[in-house]
């Protein structure tokens, strides 16, 4: 039996997750939904989380059941969080169970003892807890690093569901995209990502030269960068012949960023979540890392990432780009 059923003495039939949604974890997230709907079947299970979420329940609606719209607490500091519709809302569900795997602020403590759940299961690095009801699965920080998603499923003895991860695309994602630009897909094409302009570690001289390795050889390209850079995106652009398309980030919805990565030849730049949404997807990436991060993925997964260093000098980017997508080199330099 899990810790969840014999602590309540009963099945739970509704059953919370308050976690905020990434690109980065969400392999990780549908998997313990997955998960959770297999041993508990009848359930229904709640994303309590920010608006990307909302476009991914219904993307999975076989998994998760609904989904309850977080504010923003991130930016908040005082200590009583006086949202009233949320609190509210969250009143009126009679929890079963909530799984907190977020925020340990006290301000958040506050919410979660208006909640009133019958169980809070709260995964931290802390131990203490003002809740009567409370299982705490202490997170060591030798495993902050791993899946923590994976560790609590087995620290409640519920079996985690086999891994793998696919994004259910519609025609409704290529619409978005061929009602502005019908000529997209029309010939193969690179992705490249761009990180927010003050934390981009790679030169944009590099984004230029390997925009020009990629148009010599009949690629059409797929800039998706912040605002501050779509200048030197169309700098870049306006000197190359071969078809290009630039994206603004924060206009692309999780589903057209998927569409867009499962459609390409290759993923090329320094985001971390769009890397890692396409290690998940397993599509051919090169990615640059920046300031200690890591992509985490399954083994199997390895041959699709390409990891350079921050110090890796633009020939040997080029080479390895080059040798991803069988490319002739010798006339470039």
């Amino acid at each position: 039996m899990n810790s969840i059923t014999s602590i309540l003495g009963y099945t739970p039939k509704k059953i919370g997750v308050f976690k905020t949604a990434s690109m980065a974890d969400l392999p990780n997230d549908i998997r313990l939904f997955r998960s959770l709907k297999s041993s508990f079947p009848e359930a229904t299970l709640v994303w309590i989380s920010s608006k990307d979420s909302k476009e991914l329940v219904k993307r999975f609606s076989g998994v998760v059941n609904e989904y309850i719209n977080c504010p923003d607490y991130a930016n908040h500091n005082h200590s009583h969080l006086n949202f009233s519709w949320f609190t509210e809302a969250m009143q009126q569900q009679q929890w079963d169970v909530i799984i907190q795997i977020d925020s340990n602020k006290p301000s958040v403590d506050k919410w979660l003892e208006l909640w009133n759940p019958r169980l809070l299961v709260r995964y931290s690095l802390e131990s203490n807890c003002p809740f009567k009801h409370t299982l705490i699965l202490s997170l060591k920080p030798a495993l902050a690093k791993e899946c923590v998603q994976t560790h609590l499923l087995n620290s409640l003895g519920i079996p985690a569901s086999p891994n793998g991860f696919q994004f259910p695309s519609t025609e409704s994602d290529k619409r978005a995209f061929t009602q502005l630009y019908p000529e997209l897909f029309q010939h193969p094409f690179v992705c490249i990502h761009m990180e927010n302009p003050a934390v981009q570690t790679w030169p944009m001289c590099y984004y230029t030269m390997i925009a020009y390795l990629l148009a010599d050889h009949g690629y059409s390209l797929v800039f998706i960068a912040n605002e501050e850079q779509q200048t030197s995106i169309l700098e870049i652009c306006q000197h190359i012949e071969s078809p290009t398309f630039s994206f603004l980030r924060e206009n692309l919805c999780w589903s057209n960023l998927a569409y867009l990565i499962n459609q390409s030849s290759l993923v090329i730049g320094d985001d971390t979540d769009m890397a890692q949404l396409a290690v998940h997807l397993d599509v051919p990436s090169v990615w640059l890392s920046t300031r200690g991060h890591q992509l985490q993925f399954h083994e199997s997964r390895s041959k699709s990432v390409h990891i350079l260093k921050e110090s890796q000098p633009i020939k040997e980017v080029i080479h390895e780009i080059s040798t991803l997508l069988h490319l002739n080199q010798e006339n470039f330099w």
